[in-house]
């Protein structure tokens, strides 16, 4: 999570939103008043007296139960924590609980929490700690438990620790609902992507790069309605290579498929922002000119024509059919890819490129004439 500031900068009171109204509203709830504070106050010898037997007893007591000598663990951590009691019962008589002191409780609390003792471990151990201070102070000090004074103080105490307790719990859910947050848009993003190499996968021809034949006549068919209504002009283009089949036989199919991305590559890099094309099947391709009249179609034959031979070295050929709609004749996406197709297999398209070798010759792919609209 990101902070505006750095949180080192303040205290846990300060984190907690805990500001001295509020210490002040917490101690009146209580009962906890100034005289209160001055009858503990006026046991502070007493009980810096009596705090080492007083606190050596308690957890005397403590370790008989399991679970707390589970916590504890070993000898250095219990005598740390002996130490650390000790300074607390003698700071409960100081009679001074100001915000120095909420701090210093509020950090018991983090530091149980952290360590992991259960919030009903430690209210036992408050009760009893308790129990065992107003015990002393009353049989050898003359305390009158009847004030209430150090019970109220030891539960204001007690609220203040709960309430980190309570914020640890917070912090967690909120960590942890950043990190399902996190992860759900991992989740959705690798959802997105792969839905996307999913759609590309059925809509392009892997080999060439071009839509595959489904996907462009739902794009051509959209594109065709679409200048119907606008009364624009929309052109197809049948492209076969020819004599492909004899690239095939006289360099290999691994040859030919690279010839085949590379002239895809070429189509594609010639289509323009709208235009769109496919491999149709084997070495025949479907191109759709939006706005693109039968001279425009023209255009394009010729120039995917002039840079065939840049196509692995060869003089490639190749025949174009094609078909226009326009000035308020719209065939159906269906008719200009009969009409194309046609005009592509009419005999008197077919140049001198198209006759087979003699047995022997060797393969050069020589220009053929562009055939018209």
């Amino acid at each position: 999570m990101k902070h505006d500031t750095n949180l080192t900068d303040f205290t846990l009171a300060e984190h907690m939103r805990i500001t001295d109204a509020e210490v002040a509203e917490r101690k009146r709830m209580l009962g906890l008043t100034p005289a209160h504070e001055q009858i503990l106050a006026g046991f502070d010898q007493a009980i810096r007296e009596c705090a080492e037997g007083l606190i050596e007893d308690f957890y005397l007591q403590q370790t008989e139960f399991t679970q707390i000598q589970a916590i504890i663990g070993d000898a250095d951590t219990l005598k740390r924590l002996r130490a650390s009691m000790r300074g607390y019962v003698i700071r409960l008589f100081s009679g001074n609980y100001d915000a120095d002191y909420v701090n210093s409780r509020l950090r018991i609390g983090k530091v149980h929490a952290r360590i992991g003792v259960p919030p009903k471990t430690y209210v036992a151990s408050m009760h009893r700690l308790e129990h065992h201070v107003t015990t002393v102070l009353t049989e050898s000090y003359g305390y009158e438990p009847s004030c209430g004074a150090l019970t109220k103080l030891m539960l204001f105490d007690l609220g203040l620790v709960l309430d980190t307790y309570i914020q640890g719990l917070v912090n967690e859910v909120e960590l942890a609902r950043d990190e399902v947050l996190n992860h759900s848009e991992r989740l959705e993003r690798i959802v997105r992507e792969r839905s996307a190499e999913i759609r590309r996968m059925t809509q392009i021809d892997e080999l060439t790069g071009l839509f595959n034949r489904r996907h462009f006549l739902e794009l051509a068919k959209d594109a065709c309605d679409k200048a119907k209504r606008g009364g624009t002009a929309v052109s197809f283009v049948f492209v076969d290579l020819d004599r492909f089949k004899r690239v095939n036989e006289a360099l290999g199919h691994q040859a030919g498929d690279r010839i085949l991305a590379q002239v895809g590559a070429v189509v594609a890099e010639l289509l323009g922002d709208d235009g769109i094309a496919a491999r149709h099947a084997g070495d025949d391709f479907w191109v759709l000119l939006p706005r693109t009249d039968a001279d425009g179609a023209q255009g394009f034959g010729e120039a995917l024509s002039a840079r065939l031979p840049e196509v692995e070295g060869l003089l490639l050929t190749a025949r174009y059919g094609i078909a226009s709609a326009g000035q308020g004749s719209y065939p159906s996406l269906d008719e200009l890819i009969a009409i194309a197709d046609g005009a592509l297999h009419a005999e008197d398209l077919v140049g001198p490129s198209r006759e087979e070798p003699e047995e022997g010759e060797t393969i050069v792919f020589q220009r053929s004439q562009l055939p018209g609209a």
